[in-house]
């Protein structure tokens, strides 16, 4: 049951990416800090988005977007693809350990374990101002919204490691647009699942730093 539900999930977002590539899109890259709220694991990668208007007005627009997270997490808050690889050759070159062994054994970084971390939401958006449409001349501009996501991480429990998890859960979400395509993102997601370790009601926060990449439709030229 748990599989054709996150199958079901995901499988929205594969007939989203191929019907963008043929319409308007928004495209963006950015870095992502997370946590589960009062647990003192830290998680934090790249986030790629992608969206697309279903409907457009006159300086605002309602669009579908998902907006990927891929990175790590730990106790540190190390939180990059690089210092995993690093970590990875380390242990695999110290006492000829695996990376699997690295990533999941209680002696990893700090103390703790290093574990990945996922974010796939599906979201609809409430745009306004810049960014919500090709016309628009605003300099600023902010979006509002929800949706579903799926997310794997980790969080530490009462003896003190780090444990991976992954859950269901319902976004809130919304950021603030600014001139020079700077964007910055601030999302809730509410657990469905209740409760993950010492946590009772475990809410997953984040903040992404992107850079928006926007496509736009060449204009014809008239002879």
């Amino acid at each position: 049951m748990i599989k054709l539900i996150k199958i079901l999930f995901v499988f929205p977002l594969f007939i989203l990416l191929p019907h963008c590539l043929y319409s308007q899109i928004h495209l963006g890259i950015g870095y992502t800090g997370a946590r589960l709220v009062s647990n003192t694991s830290i998680a934090g990668g790249f986030s790629f988005f992608a969206g697309k208007n279903i409907v457009d007005m006159r300086n605002s627009s309602f669009s579908v977007s998902t907006n990927v997270k891929i990175g790590m997490e730990d106790k540190a808050g190390t939180g990059v693809i690089i210092p995993l690889i690093i970590a990875a050759l380390y242990y695999g070159g110290d006492d000829g350990n695996t990376f699997n062994n690295a990533t999941t054994n209680d002696a990893g970084v700090n103390g703790g374990t290093i574990h990945l971390f996922v974010d796939l939401p599906l979201l609809l958006h409430y745009n306004f101002g810049l960014g919500s449409d090709e016309g628009c001349k605003r300099n600023w501009g902010f979006y509002l919204g929800g949706g579903v996501s799926y997310t794997t991480t980790g969080f530490t429990n009462i003896s003190g490691f780090s444990r991976a998890t992954d859950f269901f859960g319902y976004v809130m979400d919304g950021g603030i647009r600014f001139a020079k395509n700077v964007d910055i993102n601030i999302s809730n997601t509410i657990s469905a699942r209740k409760p993950i370790g010492p946590l009772n009601h475990p809410i997953f926060s984040e903040i992404t730093l992107a850079l928006r990449l926007e496509h736009r439709k060449k204009k014809s030229r008239r002879q």
